[in-house]
């Protein structure tokens, strides 16, 4: 959802056609490979996710709302 189609056909031309080609790449590859992108900051939250959608890793524990803070 957060990759516009011009990036993920870029991403297809470099090789990366498939979620486990996507969840190999380290964040730092992923931003070399589309530097044009704007994804810089979100290069590694990407690829975490990707893992998580595989299931490779497990997702992180939600962090505790602070007191006082409202509940998303």
């Amino acid at each position: 959802d957060r990759l516009d189609l011009a990036t993920i056909v870029a991403l297809g031309r470099k090789g990366v056609r498939s979620l486990e080609d996507f969840a190999d790449l380290a964040g730092d590859e992923l931003v070399e490979l589309i530097p044009d992108s704007g994804i810089d900051a979100l290069a590694g939250d990407l690829v975490m996710d990707a893992r998580v959608r595989l299931g490779w890793i497990e997702a992180p524990a939600a962090e505790p709302a602070e007191e006082g803070a409202p509940a998303a």
